[in-house]
């Protein structure tokens, strides 16, 4: 059973977000999740989540320590930022790409 059968999670427009896209093809068929707090539960299980908090937690304590500059903690954080969104772009992409070529036949 494919996971895109329970995408009935859609926004007004017929578009889905990417945390919902995410969501939804990560839970069991017939599941649906829409609340805030199990997005917020996922979101703190995930690991990409709490290596960017603890990058951030370290280029803060540098800063604090006076080894980086404003501008430097200003690029680390974008860094940080970036890698994150990246990560997840990257596996929702993985995941609409394995989804293409298992419902090819």
């Amino acid at each position: 059973m494919p996971p895109t059968e329970h995408l009935d999670q859609l926004t007004p427009n017929g578009e889905m977000t990417a945390v919902d896209f995410h969501i939804a093809t990560t839970l069991p068929p017939g599941t649906i999740r829409t609340d805030r707090k199990s997005k917020l539960t996922l979101l703190v299980q995930s690991r990409k989540f709490w290596t960017a908090v603890a990058a951030a937690a370290v280029t803060a304590f540098l800063y604090y320590r006076g080894e980086l500059y404003g501008a430097e903690l200003a690029d680390a954080i974008t860094l940080i930022a970036a890698i994150y969104i990246g990560s997840v772009a990257l596996e929702d992409g993985l995941h609409n790409l394995i989804n293409i070529w298992s419902n090819a036949e």
